[in-house]
């Protein structure tokens, strides 16, 4: 077993849009989303899952602290999980669209966050 830890970006909103177009991203439409449309197309998380995951693996999302972040970690660890993955969205302190707050705490964050959870 293999724990597969990704960064989540907004991608799935993204995609979203531009194939539903007027649509409000509600948790529930993203999951039906994730559900009806191909994985390459989805997001760049489900695309490169995909390529990657084997049985019995789990997968921790890390998200930055915005709104959009963690709708699209959660939406993501909750397909995953249907799909009998193991999965969990984790917060990275200070990661935001401030920049002088992302190069300073954010990154710091980031990495910090990484390595707890190869340790764990």
């Amino acid at each position: 077993m293999r724990t597969i830890i990704t960064t989540v970006g907004t991608s799935l909103l993204t995609n979203f849009r531009k194939a539903i177009e007027g649509s409000e991203p509600t948790e529930l439409a993203l999951a039906n989303y994730l559900r009806h449309t191909p994985a390459e197309q989805a997001s760049a998380e489900t695309n490169s899952l995909n390529r990657l995951l084997s049985e019995d693996d789990s997968i921790i999302f890390l998200h930055s602290t915005t709104d959009e972040g963690r709708l699209c970690a959660d939406c993501l660890a909750r397909h995953f999980s249907s799909m009998d993955y193991g999965s969990s969205s984790i917060v990275i302190p200070d990661l935001s669209y401030q920049e002088s707050r992302f190069k300073m705490r954010g990154l710091r964050s980031l990495v910090s966050k990484i390595i707890e959870c190869i340790n764990a």
